[in-house]
């Protein structure tokens, strides 16, 4: 419906409010009523000629119909004017709202789905926008329409293509996940005891999200199982979304052949849950006796070292002992064979997966998702203790809540391919200590708290040594350290002198307290190496890419002598000081030209 038609929505000759002027009415009766306080003694005569001017029925019908018709006329006046301004206001955001009708509470289903496409794109972009007043849903009416739209599997679908949308195509990468949890059955009806569930998890970054669930009396069969997964896989593939591996939480769930059969024609790698499968493969050999080399085996840490490190060949050398394993005696074990060669595909497609660079290692043996998943299935039961069964309707509810809340999580930079460069920068090697030969020097007490440093002018030709100082005070006041309590102690003039005047152990003891300062200092030089490589070209950036630099900032990982320093609130601070000084240069040398 365009503007126009609103206005006309304004007005119903029914029962609009007509105006009367009486004005000339009025006027003419404090006359007479004038004359006559004038000439009390004087009557009023009325003239012939007075009578022929007199108005006719029908003539005050003409003026009152005169005066209905300019009445309409100011009142569609003032709705047109309303319309063009609210109209040059919307197009002065550059914003096109589509099926708009009017400012208020009620949004119609269309421009809901819009603005949840705004917000998964650019959610800062969405929150300014609200903060200004902007007509839009807020994030607790998107999560409620979010949850209304999850009753079919196409509005689902539809919601993840949303959020696919903004994502590279690296990150569209991901791994399904299939996992059952049990459920408890309604006392009368409702006979489902299981659920199997789907879900997502990113291949190049850590994110997941829930895809659908099925319930059913008893387990899936395997050629029932293999349906469901390749119409999933299909389906995350019509909304860009690429399956690169699929990883059955249940070992009694799949068969190898349906894995062979998943592999040669989606070309897709195919794991089963590791943990699951070494608890099998330990069921049997305490039943049974196995071999190795020849040797009868009588643990698990000559095939699976855990102090080692997870990497390519100590992988391989663990598929290399488990394919020599062996059972004792001419008879084969069914149980035995079936475990070992879960285990071995499995081994195979990790080592297959392994070998691309940019794939996020923490998948591989991580169950992050069945967790969170199973985080919400225990806080909808509100108990600490493993969660009970529940029935198919809590299931449903469950699911959609953690459905709702994965996708309004659209923070896929974690572990980023890009971030390498940063945290190699961030990382390396420094000289923690300073020489026995330095020389101890007085620092001056920080000259800014707060947000100060955008008067402050002394901040620039001393600017790392007060961005340390500052950043101690928030570090102080975030968590308490004792490393950080010690050297905010030692600034003082008065203690450098008591260290100084009890000799040599009293100067290494502050040098010692010096240690965190020196860790500042090499935070700060290495951020200030990251701008000057990153921000070469700045006037170039777009909001975007200054969200993107800092949330790179707040994801990165530093060492620091204090166990619990906040370097989420650090890296987050250095970037909105560092960004100020770089905008403010740019304007100056823009106001000179």
């Amino acid at each position: 419906m365009s503007f126009a038609d609103d206005s006309t929505e304004y007005y119903n000759p029914e029962n609009s409010l007509i105006e009367i002027d009486d004005h000339d009415n009025t006027s003419n009766d404090h006359c007479v009523a004038k004359g006559q306080r004038g000439n009390k003694s004087h009557a009023s005569v009325q003239t012939s000629h007075r009578l022929a001017n007199a108005p006719t029925p029908s003539i005050l019908e003409l003026q009152r119909r005169i005066k209905e018709a300019q009445s309409e006329k100011r009142h569609l006046l003032g709705g047109i004017n309303r319309t063009v301004s609210r109209k040059s206001h919307l197009m002065a955001k550059r914003i096109q709202l589509p099926e708009y009708k009017k400012l208020t509470e009620k949004f119609s289903p269309s421009f809901k789905r819009t603005c949840l496409n705004l917000y998964l794109s650019s959610p800062t972009f969405y929150n300014r926008k609200l903060s200004e007043g902007f007509p839009f849903p807020s994030l607790r009416k998107l999560r409620k329409h979010v949850a209304a739209m999850m009753r079919t599997v196409s509005d689902g679908c539809e919601l993840l293509r949303m959020k696919a949308c903004a994502m590279t195509d690296e990150q569209r990468a991901c791994v399904l996940r299939v996992f059952q949890v049990k459920l408890k059955p309604k006392v009368y009806y409702g006979l489902s005891r299981l659920a199997t569930v789907f879900m997502i998890n990113g291949f190049t970054s850590n994110w997941h999200q829930l895809v659908s669930y099925h319930s059913s009396e008893s387990a899936l069969p395997p050629d029932k199982l293999n349906d469901l997964i390749e119409s999933t896989i299909a389906r995350l593939h019509s909304i860009n979304l690429k399956v690169v591996a699929i990883c059955i939480d249940d070992s009694n769930a799949g068969t190898t052949e349906m894995a062979s059969a998943l592999q040669n024609r989606w070309k897709v790698q195919f794991m089963f849950d590791i943990q699951q499968l070494v608890i099998e493969l330990w069921k049997i050999f305490v039943k049974t006796d196995l071999t190795l080399d020849g040797k009868i085996l009588n643990g698990f840490e000559n095939i699976v070292d855990g102090s080692a490190r997870c990497t390519l060949e100590n992988i391989k050398g663990c598929h290399d002992r488990l394919a020599g394993l062996e059972t004792v005696g001419d008879a084969k074990n069914v149980a035995f064979e079936a475990c070992q060669s879960k285990i071995l595909l499995t081994l195979k497609s990790v080592m297959a997966l392994w070998k691309d660079e940019t794939s996020y290692k923490g998948f591989l043996l991580s169950v992050e998702s069945v967790a969170n998943f199973l985080y919400h299935y225990r806080y909808t039961l509100k108990t600490k203790l493993p969660p009970s069964l529940m029935n198919p309707v809590q299931f449903n509810r469950v699911s959609k809540k953690f459905f709702v809340a994965e996708l309004m999580n659209v923070s896929f930079i974690r572990h980023d391919p890009g971030l390498r460069e940063v945290n190699d920068i961030l990382c390396e090697s420094r000289d923690a200590f300073p020489s026995k030969n330095a020389r101890v020097t007085t620092f001056k007490e920080a000259r800014f708290v707060g947000t100060s440093y955008r008067t402050d002018e002394g901040l620039k030709e001393n600017f790392q040594k007060n961005i340390c100082k500052y950043l101690l005070k928030k570090c102080l006041s975030v968590h308490e350290c004792s490393h950080c309590e010690n050297y905010a102690v030692s600034q003082s003039t008065d203690t450098e002198n008591e260290f100084s005047e009890s000799g040599k152990e009293g100067i290494q003891q502050l040098l010692d307290l010096k240690t965190v300062h020196s860790h500042f200092s090499s935070f700060v030089e290495s951020m200030e190496l990251i701008f000057q490589q990153k921000l070469e070209n700045f006037s170039d950036l777009q909001d975007a890419a200054v969200l993107q630099l800092t949330k790179s900032f707040r994801l990165l990982k530093l060492k620091h002598p204090c166990k619990d320093f906040p370097f989420s609130y650090v890296t987050l601070l250095f970037a909105r000081v560092r960004l100020y000084y770089e905008l403010m240069k740019i304007n100056s040398a823009k106001c000179v030209l």
